[in-house]
């Protein structure tokens, strides 16, 4: 979980589904968002398109075809991201 240096190999997807007794799927914010977008009534539906996100960074989510597309390394939609500690 970026951010959370604690976090890293925690079995987040795992720990939620046990919890929840249902199917989790964990992604990027900006993808999720586009999926949701993608999915909505009255949304995008199955049309290509892409999300923006101006954060603390510069991102996006990529909607092809109805799908997210994530990239070869899953990469697709980032534009880069430098953190400055002042």
């Amino acid at each position: 979980v970026t951010g959370f240096p604690q976090w890293d190999g925690y079995p987040l997807r795992e720990a939620l589904a046990e919890r929840t007794g249902l199917p989790v799927a964990l992604d990027k914010d900006t993808n999720a968002a586009a999926l949701a977008l993608a999915l909505a009534p009255g949304g995008a539906g199955g049309g290509d398109f892409a999300y923006l996100h101006l954060g603390t960074g510069l991102g996006a989510g990529l909607v092809l075809g109805g799908r997210v597309h994530r990239g070869a390394r899953t990469g697709a939609g980032e534009f880069g991201h430098q953190t400055l500690q002042l």
